[in-house]
């Protein structure tokens, strides 16, 4: 398989983000993968690229997805 995927990973573990790029690139895909663990950070970075896909973290501190 040769698909490239674009992924903003919205997650605070720099480990947790490194293992979902070996998970994926090993089931082929090539990745451009950008980790995020800001709220300023995830608005910039959703206006700076079009994203294949998002992934977030369940529980991230100091983050609301409230307003």
């Amino acid at each position: 398989m040769n698909t490239t995927l674009d992924i903003l990973h919205i997650e605070d573990s720099e480990d947790d983000f490194r293992l979902t790029g070996l998970a994926l690139k090993k089931l082929g895909y090539e990745l451009y993968h950008r980790r995020v663990s800001t709220m300023e950070e995830i608005k910039s970075a959703l206006h700076e690229r079009k994203w294949d896909l998002v992934l977030s973290d369940y529980n991230l501190p100091g983050i609301t997805m409230e307003g």
